[in-house]
């Protein structure tokens, strides 16, 4: 018998500790003591107090957990996420509205640096080299993430 209550009680313990450390294992192994527990009680008293076991233990398991989660909302330590990302890290330039229009260098690009177009900040990319800062360029061409510009 002191198996049983010994399983029954770590199996409590672990799903305490599963809030604090998420990931699911300790729940698991919670889940394992229960029906470790189930299964001593059937081999030492038979399927009706193992079932009784079992049951109880999952139902008292179950209670426990809603009641933990109740008090940490209440608490204010219950981490949830009601955000939703709503940007994006990087816009891809749209090729046919800046291919042809010039603009500034904002870095020294050698080959690779920012640029502005039309007001728009840019990565891009230099066929003519090394540019300084300042620097008049044309957009060639837009690849993927970034423009192709060339010395104007």
């Amino acid at each position: 018998m002191i198996w049983i209550i010994g399983l029954i009680v770590l199996a409590f313990v672990l799903l305490f500790l599963e809030i604090f450390v998420p990931g699911g294992l300790l729940g698991m192994l919670a889940a394992a003591c229960i029906l470790g527990a189930g299964y001593i009680a059937f081999t030492e008293y038979g399927l009706a107090i193992a079932t009784f076991i079992t049951v109880g233990s999952i139902a008292l398991a179950c209670l426990m957990f809603f009641i933990e989660i109740k008090l940490l909302k209440a608490s204010g330590r219950y981490i949830s996420v009601d955000n939703k990302i709503t940007s994006s890290s990087v816009k891809r330039a749209d090729a046919s509205a800046i291919v042809g229009k010039c603009g500034v260098a904002l870095t020294t690009l050698s080959p690779g640096g920012k640029v502005r177009v039309e007001g728009k900040d840019y990565e891009a990319s230099s066929i003519s080299g090394l540019l300084k800062k300042g620097q008049s360029i044309e957009v060639v061409r837009v690849e993927a993430f970034k423009i192709i510009i060339k010395k104007t």
